[in-house]
């Protein structure tokens, strides 16, 4: 049996952590996280359990589904940003040599309204300005700053499975969590240092969808699924395209909208 290196996971009670705590539960995980009695800003609090691990995943995030009303720009700093920076410190102090970021596709806007949706991969820019984005941007960038090896992983929004909404939102803009748990652990595995991926559900649309779908995105489901959903959005401001994660680290969702044929 092959032995691997032990993995600390931030956040690994919540929806993700949880999910690849138990994808990595062969490998010895270290839990790390605040329900724990573990603060990512007060080092003393967790850094034993970083001690001897090869990699740490970092799930841990304030994220807008459970920010306080209100939660502006330095909110989302003080609890995404700063704690990552001490996360990475205490990384580079006990000779972690791998960090996975779980970034956001919040960190790319919707197309303006009236324009055609935007078609969202690696290789466009994150131009999103709320506080979360700017939070989200900003730790990537102190990933890249890092003398490590780190990984970015920018997951869609959670879909909740059998959800008639989330199973549209599947085609353009969103993920199973058993889906992200799984990508998260083939990039922890497969991807080379600096990789970024964006990660979403498969999308039976194509580019030239992206006038009717910001228009009539029901009319472009009907032709690209033969599928008449009970809910549609009056429209589809972008699309998430995870083809590079498919083909680097061979990742596939396991869980695509209900919706979603693949391709013969």
């Amino acid at each position: 049996m092959t032995r691997h290196p032990a993995v600390a996971i931030t956040g690994a009670d919540g929806v993700l952590g949880s999910r690849v705590a138990a994808l990595l539960a062969h490998r010895d995980p270290r839990l790390i996280d605040r329900r724990r009695g573990h603060e990512l800003a007060d080092p003393p609090s967790y850094a034993r359990l970083v001690a001897g691990c090869a990699a740490i995943v970092h799930t841990a995030a304030l994220h807008p589904l459970i920010a306080p009303p209100g939660t502006g720009t330095a909110e989302y700093v003080a609890a995404n940003v700063a704690p990552f920076a001490a996360l990475l410190a205490v990384a580079r102090a006990h000779g972690v040599t791998r960090v996975v970021l779980v970034s956001s596709t919040s960190v790319w806007s919707d197309a303006p309204a009236g324009s055609p949706a935007r078609f969202l991969d690696e290789d466009v820019p994150p131009d999103a300005e709320g506080g979360y984005a700017r939070s989200k941007r900003d730790c990537e960038a102190l990933a890249r700053a890092a003398p490590l090896e780190t990984v970015v992983l920018r997951l869609a929004r959670f879909a909740r499975r059998g959800d008639p909404e989330d199973g549209v939102r599947l085609l353009y803009r969103a993920i199973d969590p058993d889906d992200a748990a799984a990508a998260v652990v083939a990039a922890l595995d497969h991807a080379a240092s600096g990789a970024l991926y964006a990660i979403s559900g498969p999308t039976p649309f194509r580019r030239e969808d992206g006038r009717a779908l910001a228009t009539d995105p029901r009319a472009v489901i009907r032709s690209r699924t033969g599928r008449d959903p009970a809910w549609v959005p009056a429209t589809i401001g972008s699309v998430v395209v995870a083809a590079r994660a498919s083909r680097d680290l061979g990742w596939h969702a396991a869980f695509p909208s209900p919706l979603y044929a693949s391709p013969t």
